[in-house]
């Protein structure tokens, strides 16, 4: 009976054994599949800053020339008289030692150094519009795309695609119509801060492509060297099961204490079942960090029952629970998914509204507010009672602390029981919807 256990033992052991390996191989295949992504993400954002580094340089000695009304070059046969330029007086002027020099303006500037730069670098850039005056500046049909999107709001567009026969990272942005620009392009219509085109910067790919394939192979190596280290441990921890049951157990009694402080520590509030501060403090600091991450809009809601003392000195604080309880269900009512409200204290509640404007939290404050005052309380029989909420509101602004922000929000809250309770007070700027 005992070898019988035994053989069993073995048996179960071997299979636990097994087990582990081919999950520690899988977990090793899906990180290795992780870091050569983060690589892949990681090498296509340098690649991606590269394309927006030289566009800003073009865009820079492009603004610095029109600033200078173009400048003048030696006629060459690299550098002709720019034909589109033939209606200004002074396109072709000669030194008093006879050199003839020739206007070269900002798009025939930067036209030279995208040649320059294909030349020396593979790197290909390219003027273009909907509406060139120049042929060889028409789009091609990834530019005319993005130059579509940029008419509807884009501020860049970049993507791998292939160009000539290779892959090649593309980015675009728009070029913006300024004074200096309707020295020659006024005739087409165009006004200042309109969308005139875009310079679209191509980078090959290939170098970027090698660097990859080495860090691949790095990965490779080293995930191997990993996963053997791994095996080798589960071959060597095999005699010790016995140990290791014993650990577990010790882990489990672990987790049971742990278990019991997290319930200790809830971050639900009994009465109102909603969040409660602690978990507020840590919620507000990630929602920030979020919204100026994501350049997004943040919105902070403090409401307080107004006269709750007063309520529960005439009452009792069991009825006053019932308020506090009824105002916890009516916010949860008004809230979207993405929003979330928290028990402050008392009879203070906060609500987050991430991704919301300071004039769209201002409406579901109203509604908060007048569906709250609908609702009737009846600490005895023969009484009817509406009780009020005054609320703060103020958007997030940039760079600000959150002790700042929370206080805020407090003082538009007691502005508004300053002006008589019962109503909605926000920064000066926003309208309080009327109902």
């Amino acid at each position: 009976m005992n070898m019988f256990s035994s053989r069993r033992s073995d048996r179960r052991t071997n299979a636990i054994f097994h087990g582990i390996a081919a999950l520690w191989s899988i977990l090793i295949i899906v990180l290795a599949g992780w870091n050569y992504w983060e690589s892949y993400s990681s090498t296509l954002e340098i690649a991606r800053s590269a394309a927006s580094e030289s566009f800003s340089k073009d865009l820079v000695y492009r603004r610095w020339a029109t600033q200078h009304g173009g400048l003048y070059a030696p006629i060459t046969p690299e550098t002709p008289p720019n034909p589109y330029l033939s209606d200004i007086p002074e396109r072709d002027i000669s030194t008093p030692s006879g050199k003839r020099l020739t206007l070269i303006n900002p798009a025939y500037m930067t036209r030279q150094v995208h040649e320059l730069a294909r030349k020396a670098y593979g790197l290909q850039g390219h003027i273009t519009s909907l509406r060139p005056i120049r042929p060889e500046n028409a789009p091609d049909d990834w530019e005319s795309k993005a130059l579509q999107g940029f008419e509807r709001g884009l501020k860049e567009v970049s993507s791998l695609e292939p160009l000539e026969g290779e892959t090649y990272l593309r980015l675009m942005r728009p070029l913006i119509t300024e004074a200096g620009c309707l020295n020659c392009h006024a005739t087409q219509g165009y006004k200042i801060d309109d969308i005139r085109g875009g310079i679209s910067v191509s980078l090959p790919w290939s170098p970027f492509r090698k660097a990859l394939q080495s860090q691949l192979r790095v990965i490779i190596l080293a995930h191997l060297g990993i996963w053997a280290i791994g095996v080798l441990g589960l071959y060597l921890g095999r005699n010790r099961l016995q140990k290791f049951l014993s650990a577990h157990r010790q882990v489990e009694e672990t987790l049971r204490e742990s278990e019991k402080k997290y319930r200790e520590l809830s971050i639900i509030d009994d009465l109102t079942q909603l969040y409660n501060s602690r978990h507020f403090y840590h919620q507000l600091k990630t929602e920030i960090d979020r919204s100026e991450r994501y350049e997004q809009p943040l919105t902070l809601l403090l409401l307080d029952l107004d006269d709750l003392k007063k309520y529960n000195d005439a009452y009792g604080h069991i009825e006053g629970d019932r308020v506090l309880q009824r105002l916890g269900l009516v916010v949860r009512r008004c809230l979207r998914q993405t929003d979330s409200a928290y028990r402050y204290g008392g009879e203070e509640f906060t609500i987050l509204l991430p991704m919301t404007t300071s004039s769209d939290a201002a409406v579901t404050a109203e509604r908060i507010r007048t569906e709250f005052k609908k609702e009737t309380f009846s600490p005895t029989p023969d009484r009817e009672i509406h009780v009020t909420v005054s609320i703060g509101l103020a958007q997030h602004r940039p760079q600000e602390e959150m002790k700042v922000f929370v206080h805020r929000v407090d003082q538009l809250m007691y502005q508004g029981k300053k002006e008589g309770k019962d109503r909605v007070c926000s920064d000066p700027a926003v309208k309080i919807p009327l109902t």
